[in-house]
């Protein structure tokens, strides 16, 4: 074939769009300022429906679009999911903000379900892999992670300070119980 040449460059530059949408690293710098930015219930938007269809991307370009020649990008896959893990996970540890915090989260998770990617199955795609179930608790968790910051917030603002989550779960531990699996 005359164009397998360009097969590579190609599927990098589909790759890093898709991976700036899921927020890995290195591609992950928009994704705290505009989760702390835009409203909650368009953060909880963002985090949910938006990461969940660039993962369907993702599983179906890999599974699909370029499976004869996998190997070529495999190595790059691995080191982009496993920076974004720790890096997410450890900037997620030094932030004050609340939105911040659950942005950097979402890139930690970024990591782990570009993990089942690199499975290099099918089964991977498949309604019961892990992949596919960690996607669909993210969709659910993500909006009602988002929900007690609006209630949290004080005369019909938000709480996104954290100083503003200290003891509540003493003050208001329906919230607190609602908010503890999902921040997770």
């Amino acid at each position: 074939m005359q164009y397998d040449g360009l097969l590579l460059p190609g599927v990098v530059f589909v790759l890093v769009g898709l991976l700036f949408k899921v927020g890995a690293v290195p591609f992950h710098a928009w994704t705290p300022d505009v989760y702390q930015g835009a409203p909650t219930p368009v953060t909880g938007f963002m985090a949910a429906c938006t990461k969940l269809a660039a993962f369907g991307a993702i599983l179906r370009l890999v599974y699909v679009g370029i499976e004869a020649n996998r190997w070529d990008w495999r190595v790059a896959v691995m080191a982009i999911a496993a920076l974004t893990m720790v890096v997410g996970s450890i900037l997620s540890v030094t932030q004050t903000d609340i939105k911040r915090l659950l942005a950097y989260s979402s890139i930690a998770h970024a990591g782990f379900i570009l993990v089942g990617v690199l499975a290099f199955d099918k089964r991977a795609a498949s309604p019961a892999s892990c992949s596919m179930r960690w996607r669909m608790v993210w969709r659910r968790s993500r909006p009602s992670a988002s929900s007690p910051i609006i209630r949290q917030g004080e005369g019909g603002g938000e709480a996104t300070a954290l100083s503003q989550w200290a003891g509540l779960g003493k003050s208001h531990p329906v919230i607190a119980g609602v908010f503890a699996p999902c921040s997770c």
